[in-house]
């Protein structure tokens, strides 16, 4: 069975542009600089095959769409802020660059560069594991993915082990990074400045095994936002249209190369060489 590595390529690009702009900036103009990029995607793409001992790569990346934002306007709105107020990193130059280094990977790499409409990242890498249960790992630092049930790593090939995870208490708690309140406070909780000290009782071990002791339904009656919070943080609740699209494109980019022979695999990649 040939072993896949599901790679959040939306991470692997930050990654390498913030250590990148560090070292040679500020304000580093990628799109002088594509090259480095360039070398740093051959040297990691063999480099994860060979430590993981997998055949492909499915480079997962962020659509600029997003259908977390349609339910929810205040998804990662600091994180536009951030950017705007960040003076030490050239945000236009970097999107621009990301295109050349898109392009070399479908044209240049044996990876499967994947970015559906409406989906994130974590998104397609979710669904992908799920498909592929018993040959595929995570490569992201995100432990949202703790949900997708396959082994997970970070890019440095650490394991990204959270055995206290729990998608309830995730839901309860919310997502500060991704401007998500705790599920007992209002949409605008973040936006308007206000700090999560003091929003949920200290997250004890007796805590945590209280709220995991609620059924669903008492949940739902207890924080007043849950719903909304598991709608935004849950992947099982990713709509149907995107998961289809996501394993449309499975079937019509990754499936082929999962069922050829070695020497279907080697006549192609030499007639692209």
């Amino acid at each position: 069975m040939k072993k896949i590595i599901l790679l959040d390529g939306s991470s692997f690009f930050y990654r390498f542009a913030m250590s990148y702009n560090g070292a040679h900036g500020p304000n580093v103009d990628f799109t002088e600089h594509v090259d480095p990029m360039l070398g740093y995607i051959h040297a990691s793409f063999n480099k994860l095959k060979k430590q993981h001992s997998a055949q492909f790569i499915v480079f997962a990346d962020e659509n600029r769409t997003n259908f977390r934002k349609n339910l929810f306007k205040e998804y990662k709105a600091a994180r536009k802020v951030d950017r705007a107020e960040n003076s030490k990193f050239d945000f236009d130059s970097f999107f621009a660059a990301k295109q050349e280094w898109i392009e070399h990977i479908q044209n240049k790499t044996d990876a499967v560069y994947m970015s559906v409409d409406y989906a994130e990242a974590d998104d397609i890498l979710y669904v992908l594991a799920k498909q592929y249960p018993n040959n595929s790992i995570i490569c992201s630092p995100d432990k949202d993915l703790k949900q997708a049930g396959v082994p997970q790593y970070k890019l440095c090939g650490k394991v990204v082990d959270d055995e206290s995870y729990d998608i309830r208490l995730h839901c309860i708690v919310g997502d500060e990074a991704d401007g998500i309140p705790p599920a007992n406070q209002k949409d605008s909780f973040f936006v308007d400045g206000n700090s999560l000290k003091g929003t949920l009782p200290r997250k004890t071990k007796k805590w945590r095994a209280s709220q995991l002791a609620m059924k669903e339904s008492q949940l739902i009656e207890t924080y007043p936002y849950y719903e909304r919070n598991r709608k935004l943080i849950d992947m099982s609740m990713i709509p149907e249209s995107i998961r289809e699209n996501i394993l449309f494109c499975a079937q019509e980019y990754l499936e082929p190369k999962l069922n050829e022979s070695v020497e279907q695999r080697w006549l192609r990649l030499f007639s692209t060489e």
